[in-house]
């Protein structure tokens, strides 16, 4: 047996081209051709982009950018350093109100309004007190008051000096006569003012010997004398005959029937409990003090009129 190689492999035929394909391949190398001599001239004239086919979307419209506020800004013309402008109002932030923490608001209870005594009511002063209207009225304008405990005393007797400063508190009449410089009043008195004002008004006069006894109780005929004075009161009947209506007429003294008879006819006279009982002598009380005052108050035309039974009607 012997060994014999292999027979040789037959060679590579290749078919030889058509003529579209020719055709096909000069196309190419002409289109290839035209492309890089159009390059090449487009670098001697720069690149028409506008030729190119637009392949992109139209951009959107763009806002203009708002220009800056220069007003608040100085640019000085030594250094061209830019400054705030200080003829402009600047705008200061509002301080915002700090709360800590730590701490709570604690509410403050309201507190009530104090009474005092002349609106509540005065503990020895019942309703039917043939005074009470009187005292009221009297209360209410400031002209009296009552004490701290919550009392009027309406019993309490009335000194010169307290009733001369009823006088001055009540009424605002022109001052007619000279001051008096008692010898018992000094000028740090606390009565002083008031005994002045009452004498000057033509209230009040004093006594003999140039004193005033300020702390001697007033009686119901000094009283009604001083309120007639200071009126300028006058009686146009018989004084007799007015006083006539009083039971303990002949108690009046001399030098006070004429006043006391203008001070009937002028309604300025409250007798309690006995209206034809005018007890001349004695002295008033803070009651009978806010009544007197309170009816010469309704003659000259400050006060409205009390119905009561014991004011005098002759």
């Amino acid at each position: 047996m012997s060994y014999s190689p292999p027979p040789n492999p037959p060679p590579n035929r290749r078919e030889p081209l058509k003529f579209d394909d020719f055709i096909g391949i000069l196309v190419a190398f002409s289109s290839i051709g035209a492309i890089f001599w159009w390059s090449f001239s487009q670098l001697e004239q720069g690149f028409d982009l506008s030729l190119l086919p637009t392949l992109t979307p139209s951009p959107s419209p763009t806002v203009a950018p708002t220009p800056l506020d220069r007003s608040f800004e100085r640019v000085s013309p030594e250094t061209g350093i830019i400054t705030p402008n200080r003829s402009q109002p600047t705008m200061t932030p509002l301080p915002q109100p700090t709360t800590s923490p730590t701490t709570s608001v604690i509410p403050v209870p309201i507190q009530p309004r104090e009474t005092t005594t002349e609106t509540r009511g005065f503990s020895d002063v019942p309703s039917d007190y043939w005074a009470s209207p009187f005292i009221a009225v009297m209360v209410e304008r400031g002209i009296m008051s009552g004490f701290p405990d919550n009392t009027f005393k309406p019993e309490q007797p009335v000194t010169r000096a307290e009733f001369a400063d009823l006088l001055q508190r009540a009424f605002d009449r022109s001052k007619t006569e000279p001051s008096i410089n008692f010898k018992d009043l000094s000028a740090g008195d606390e009565a002083q003012p008031a005994v002045e004002q009452a004498v000057e008004m033509a209230f009040m006069k004093g006594y003999p010997g140039q004193v005033f006894r300020p702390d001697e109780p007033i009686s119901k005929a000094e009283s009604l004398v001083a309120l007639s004075n200071g009126l300028r009161l006058t009686n146009t009947s018989s004084p007799e005959q007015v006083l006539s209506f009083y039971q303990d007429a002949e108690q009046i003294p001399r030098y006070a029937i004429n006043e006391i008879a203008a001070a009937t006819i002028a309604g300025l006279v409250v007798n309690h409990p006995e209206p034809k009982i005018l007890a001349p002598q004695q002295n008033i009380t803070r009651a009978e003090a806010a009544a007197l005052v309170y009816q010469a108050l309704v003659k000259s035309g400050q006060g409205e009129k009390i119905d009561s039974p014991y004011i005098v009607q002759p």
